[in-house]
């Protein structure tokens, strides 16, 4: 004999809110009857209406074709293409594509297996413009010390645990930092537009790529380069949704290019006038900006406390704008816990924090698992507190683990469920 389900019983069952199953009651999607003036759903009936939302999921997969970019790599470096975010250009010899951070901080225009003739033919060129001594000049190393000098200084300042970098370390931190910021954003299926309140999905969004250099100094220095993502969805002369995501390195180069090295955490005098300068941009271009600011050398606590503790009244803040600080000696973000904007910006901006709050969504959602026949995402996300993609990233991890499947299915959106 089938058991009954009240609205309430219903809603626990497949891990959805009350007002859910009775929009589906209503419409008549899930057959139900009264008895007084309760509504009761026959066990069979509700387990149906998961089956058929199941079948309804399939056919529409099957529709959807294979996922672009697969096995895609960057002809230069062989990093992973895991979409045209990251194409930056393509080698001049083969087409093959060149991420980001080889082709604007690297400024390579072909691939490996052409890198040669790209050096073959810079020395045949002849000089013309600029006379060889300037042009020379321009690749010659900048540090004034002798190297062997340099490696002292350095080992010695590390002895006393100051966050020093060289010349060298800074460049290469620097392709890093722009490369996995490009990677990372690859892995994102939507954010939103905290000023509009829309949904913006980014492979659907008209995404425009600009690279930048913001400082200038010798080819072996780096160029405190500005990844700048512009992001917009909706028609021309519609409402849109829009945001900016961008990583900025900053670092000296100055003391770099003169000393060879830095050992200097930046403070408010390098912050405050890229703060200035957001809040205007922000104004201009009237969408949300998101900003990733790395550091070499670290920050001091003085320019920690301007993003941080937004409480005491000299800490930035825009309701336009929203800064991460990230500190690329200690692999370690700063940034206001309490700002509910930046959330769903974490697994871009602070990944570290945001596998943690995966980490314990994981253990929620699985005792929730094992209650229900199938758990919502918005159920599980008001179990779990926080953002509801910290807990689309834990249904993605127990997926993983072959136990669990998660099918998107209509009226309930994403629904966990046992194997």
């Amino acid at each position: 004999m089938s058991r009954f389900f009240t609205l309430d019983e219903a809603a626990d069952r497949l891990g959805v809110e009350y007002k859910t199953i009775y929009r589906l009651v209503r419409s008549g999607d899930i057959p139900a009857g009264k008895v007084g003036r309760i509504y009761r759903i026959r066990e069979d009936d509700l387990d149906g209406y998961f089956e058929r939302q199941k079948q309804l999921l399939a056919e529409r997969t099957k529709r959807a074709g294979p996922a672009a970019l697969e096995g895609r790599r960057c002809g230069a470096c062989d990093s992973p293409i895991l979409s045209e975010l990251s194409v930056a250009g393509r080698c001049e010899e083969c087409q093959r594509d060149i991420c980001q951070a080889c082709w604007a901080v690297r400024k390579l225009r072909r691939c490996a297996a052409h890198a040669e003739v790209q050096d073959a033919v810079s020395v045949a060129e002849p000089e013309t413009g600029r006379g060889v001594e300037e042009r020379a000049a321009e690749h010659e190393p900048s540090a004034k010390h002798e190297p062997d000098d340099v490696a002292a200084v350095v080992q010695r300042l590390r002895e006393r645990g100051l966050p020093v970098v060289t010349l060298e370390q800074a460049k290469l931190s620097e392709e890093g930092f722009i490369r996995a910021f490009a990677q990372r954003l690859e892995t994102v299926e939507e954010l939103p537009d905290v000023l509009s309140r829309r949904v913006v999905r980014l492979r659907e969004a008209r995404v425009k790529h600009a690279m930048e250099a913001g400082g200038r100094g010798p080819a072996d220095a780096p160029a405190n380069t500005i990844s700048r993502f512009t992001l917009r969805v909706g028609g021309w002369g519609k409402p849109k949704a829009g945001l900016v995501l961008e990583a900025r390195f900053l670092s000296r180069l100055e003391a770099l290019t003169s000393n060879g090295y830095d050992a200097e955490p930046l403070g408010e005098a390098e912050l405050t006038p890229l703060l200035r300068d957001l809040r205007d941009r922000a104004e201009k271009d009237a969408c949300f900006q998101v900003v990733l600011i790395a550091s070499p050398t670290g920050w001091s606590d003085a320019a920690k406390t301007m993003i941080t503790q937004r409480e005491r009244g000299r800490a930035f803040h825009d309701r336009r704008a929203g800064v991460v600080l990230y500190d690329l000696q200690a692999d370690m973000e700063h940034l206001d816990e309490k700002d509910e904007r930046l959330w769903p910006f974490w697994p871009l901006l602070a990944p570290g924090r945001y596998a943690r709050e995966v980490a314990r969504c994981v253990e929620t959602v699985r005792e929730l698992a094992r209650q229900m026949e199938g758990v919502s995402l918005d159920y599980a996300a008001k179990s779990c507190g926080g953002d509801v993609s910290w807990v689309r990233g834990a249904f993605g991890e127990l997926k993983r683990t072959g136990q669990f499947k998660v099918d998107e299915l209509p009226e309930l959106g994403l629904v966990l469920s046992r194997r």
